[in-house]
């Protein structure tokens, strides 16, 4: 399945995104098969079309901080829940280690996040 592209609002943004969404596919990819990794991909394309038609939208305007938040919340949420769910006995250690990692970057991003500044027009 074809991973679809953000509409970022900066290069900042592009960038940490970029690097935090690389990583999190990573995880998922190592700790699921290609049936599974495609259909997170579904859900991530979900997410990522939500996050471009909330930009389009022009309600991201008043709400800038949302539209940044769009992305780490939900992708965050996404990747917990489907890490849990092809947890097992065989790969409990390899799913967990996966999921601290995520959870790690997720914090690392809202710091990054947070950085950003915003210039209106």
């Amino acid at each position: 399945m074809h991973k679809k592209e953000f509409i970022p609002i900066s290069v900042e943004h592009k960038f940490f995104l970029d690097q935090y969404i690389n990583e999190v596919l990573s995880s998922v990819k190592l700790c699921s098969n290609d049936v599974k990794y495609n259909d997170f991909i579904y859900v991530y394309n979900i997410i990522i079309d939500y996050h471009n038609q909330y930009k389009e939208s022009g309600i991201a305007d008043g709400h800038i901080y949302d539209l940044i938040n769009i992305i780490p919340m939900n992708l965050s949420s996404a990747v917990q829940g489907f890490l849990s769910g092809v947890k097992n006995q065989r790969n409990k250690t390899k799913v967990e280690f996966h999921q601290e990692i995520v959870s790690k970057l997720g914090i690392d991003l809202y710091k990054k996040l947070e950085t950003i500044k915003i210039y209106v027009e």
